[in-house]
């Protein structure tokens, strides 16, 4: 047996048997013919029709059971045949049953992790959005109060501008009604001192002079009175002209300096501080209704695999009624094989009651607790129309009057192929987008592009070469179907990928996210293949390997139904990323970075068009021209100072564009990054460094010495002799930080516990790597690089 969930095949069959039988008797074998026929038939495969349940196929047998009871045969060859049979069905049938059962009580396991998981996504988003919605509000009533300050700001302006204005206009006119005194005062009518023109001496001996100094008295005293009134005026005048300078100078100067011009300065920094957290904010809550959304993906594909599962007659292999009556159809048969072996009761009755003594021993846990938790409370039920984060918003406008803070609780859609908030960008929720969204064509126009179609456990396109997990880009789908030889590629839930040579048997339908990491449910992206070019890859056989349950090429690329070929299985990993490619079974193809975790085997039929074998791999890696290497790495954020070299970015290990091979890897993965640990030139004696695994996450379960998986920098190189200088950078600081203690090159310790380490040595390389390797920060182990000179020997 291959020990594949979802495999239709056995390595032993009751069935071709017991049809066999009615030949055999008919042609009065003898008992050592019929021993002979019953062990050949068993070895051989099973007869099925995928057009028959299991169960009823059993119900077949039961009765091609009673029909050999009925047969005239010796006890011995009696015996014979139903200890040869009664183990295959046991091993196999009741196997393979149970198999199921597991099989589809882990994948309805591992759906309600994955809802566990996007829960804990959608809540952390969720709480993100809350914060940075709050912060919004926040912001707008802190910017609706600087508008009020900047209002107040110009009313006081304008009224001070009013009043110094008055003063000024009060002084002008002070002024000019003091200088018009001041004029009219500056002309003096004087009385007339009249003289005598005659007198009579005898009657006026003074002739008058006596009266006429009395008359210039009085009129000196009148000339000195208005002069003195005309310097009054004069200084009354000057007194306003003053002060008419002064007052309107200071109105002009007020009003050109603008007091106010601060505040509104601080008004549209705050808007455009506000602005930038609003777009924050609507990106956390766009970000949350995507988690949303992902979440209640998980919880339709939960909802549609437990009705399959709760049904019945189904064709596929998921209804546990359908397991627990092929059980009981199983037991019936044993109970009849074992009757007719020990010339007991053949009867239904008997075989029921024998039957009822071995019942089905699983019992399904459909963790309806674990569900209704995650969909309880702050969990979300997926039933939400709406969504409140802080509760409020602002209105906002030019003036203080426009602003009013009000209650906020937007629409949601929680299905997916929809923007869930219509503020969201991509989908935005317009009449032609609803419309695409109908037609199942939400993609950019794309010749190779044909629809949105139906899927269902009976596959539209039957052959998987991708599992779910990381988003497929179109032209990857394309390139992988073609590869194999199909014409059409689908895509769909998060990133698998279905080939076949026909499509549509389930009709069209609408909601494809096509071009977005998540799809939809029971749905796919149909695209033709045609004028994809397919990679012409050239491989290396590298031997026959043992696989187990735990994989030693972890990633499944292609799922059993035909056959791949040795550059067909490395073509699909490459296009992945991965070094090797391992084909077993009946075509199943596996991909990782390393390989021979379980050591090498003998048994691989590696040329087989039909099953390689059960647990083995055959494993290839591509050939690729061979890269002389003579160059000096550095590991820092710059290249130091008077020196020439490679800068690595912190990647995991892959090509790069100067035509080399190299990165970092955990434990063996490639897929890292140790970008974040690298350090600038006042590290490594001005040379900069890069951590091993700065943030810990090449790590086990555990928090121990022996938990942290080794780090490895690996450049691809020729086998051969090399020499290598390798700088591990910082010195320990004290005793406890072993900062060198664990440093190895090429599987070899490079330096004692200390400081300072630099390895400088001439080294082997036989897998085609040379490889440095250290540890997580906190391990207080090896836990840094500086540079690597490597120079043919």
């Amino acid at each position: 047996t291959s020990g594949f969930p979802g495999d239709d095949c056995y390595s032993a069959t009751t069935l071709n048997f017991l049809f066999y039988y009615q030949t055999a008797e008919a042609m009065q074998l003898t008992l050592v013919a019929t021993v002979f026929a019953a062990r050949e038939h068993v070895s051989g495969p099973i007869a099925t029709d995928a057009g028959v349940p299991r169960w009823q196929r059993l119900s077949a047998l039961q009765e091609r059971a009673q029909e050999l009871a009925k047969a005239a045969l010796a006890p011995e060859a009696k015996v014979a045949i139903t200890e040869t049979l009664i183990p295959v069905v046991k091993e196999q049938i009741e196997g393979e049953i149970l198999k199921e059962f597991k099989t589809t009580q882990d994948l309805l396991t591992a759906k309600v992790q994955d809802l566990a998981s996007t829960t804990a996504a959608a809540k952390a988003a969720k709480a993100h959005a809350d914060q940075e919605d709050g912060q919004l509000v926040l912001c707008r009533t802190e910017e609706r109060e600087e508008v009020v300050t900047s209002e107040k700001c110009a009313v006081d302006r304008e009224q001070a501008i009013l009043a110094k204005t008055g003063s000024c206009d009060a002084a002008k006119a002070g002024a000019e009604g003091a200088c018009a005194l001041r004029d009219e005062a500056a002309t003096v009518a004087l009385t007339k001192v009249c003289t005598p023109t005659s007198c009579d001496i005898d009657r006026d001996p003074t002739c008058g002079l006596d009266l006429m100094a009395t008359s210039v008295e009085g009129l000196q005293a009148e000339a000195r009175a208005k002069t003195q009134h005309h310097a009054a005026m004069s200084q009354n005048c000057s007194s306003w002209t003053t002060k008419a300078l002064e007052d309107c100078e200071q109105a002009e100067k007020y009003e050109a300096e603008d007091e106010c011009a601060e505040s509104r300065a601080t008004v549209t920094t705050k808007k455009t501080t506000c602005t930038t957290r609003g777009s924050n904010a609507d990106i956390a809550k766009c970000t949350f209704g995507a988690k949303l959304q992902d979440k209640c993906l998980n919880l339709d594909e939960i909802t549609g695999l437990i009705a399959m599962i709760k049904g019945q007659n189904r064709t596929d292999t998921f209804s546990e009624s359908d397991r627990q009556h092929e059980w009981d159809a199983t037991q019936r048969l044993l109970c009849l094989l074992g009757a007719l072996r020990d010339e007991g009761d053949l009867s239904q009755e008997a075989a029921g009651e024998c039957a009822a003594k071995t019942p089905y021993p699983k019992e399904f846990d459909y963790q309806e607790a674990e569900i209704a938790e995650l969909l309880a409370g702050e969990n979300f039920s997926c039933l939400e129309s709406s969504v409140s984060f802080s509760g409020f918003k602002w209105i906002t406008g030019p003036t203080a009057a426009d602003y009013s803070k009000i209650a906020d609780k937007p629409a949601v859609k929680v299905a997916q192929g929809r923007a869930p908030f219509q503020f969201c960008p991509g989908l935005v929720e317009s009449e032609e987008n609803v419309a695409l969204a109908q037609q199942g064509e939400n993609t950019p126009a794309d010749p190779s592009f044909i629809g949105c179609f139906k899927d269902t456990a009976d596959r539209d396109l039957p052959h998987q070469l991708k599992q779910h997990g990381t988003m497929t880009t179109e032209t990857e789908a394309r390139a992988l179907c073609s590869v194999m030889g199909f014409k059409y590629a689908g895509i769909q839930f998060h990133g698998e990928v279905w080939c076949g040579n026909e499509y549509g048997k389930h009709g069209k339908t609408d909601g494809c996210a096509c071009g977005q990491e998540q799809i939809g449910a029971h749905k796919q992206c149909v695209y033709a293949t045609q004028g994809m070019p397919v990679k012409q890859t050239q491989v290396n056989f590298l031997g026959c390997f043992e696989d187990k349950a735990e994989r030693d090429l972890p990633v499944k690329s292609k799922t059993v139904g035909i056959m791949a070929t040795g550059a067909q299985a490395m073509a699909l990993c490459a296009a992945s990323g991965f070094t090797y490619a391992g084909i077993q079974h009946t075509g199943e193809v596996w991909c990782g970075d390393k390989y021979g975790s379980y050591g090498p085997k003998s048994d691989c039929d590696c040329s087989s068009a039909t099953d390689i074998a059960a647990w083995r791999n055959c494993i290839y890696t591509e050939v690729k021209e061979e890269t002389v290497v003579d160059s000096t790495f550095f590991f820092g954020t710059e290249l130091p100072k008077q020196h020439t070299g490679i800068l690595d970015g912190g990647a995991g290990f892959k090509d790069h564009d100067n035509g080399l091979t190299y990165g970092w890897n955990c434990d063996g993965c490639s897929r890292v990054d140790y970008s974040g640990g690298r350090r600038g030139l006042d590290r490594a004696g001005g040379l900069g460094l890069n951590h091993f695994d700065r943030d810990n996450t090449c790590m086990t379960d555990g928090w121990f010495f022996s938990d942290y998986k080794p780090v490895n920098w690996e450049v691809q190189v020729p086998n051969g002799d090399y020499h290598v200088t390798v700088n591990f950078g910082d010195e320990s600081v004290d005793s406890t930080q072993r900062y060198h203690s664990g440093c190895q090159v090429e599987g070899q310790p490079a330096c004692a516990s200390g400081s300072p380490c630099v390895y400088d040595e001439v080294v082997t390389v036989l897998d085609g790597r040379f490889t440095v390797t250290g540890f997580g920060h906190d391990s207080r182990e090896c836990h840094s690089l500086s540079s690597v000179t490597i120079k043919h020997a």
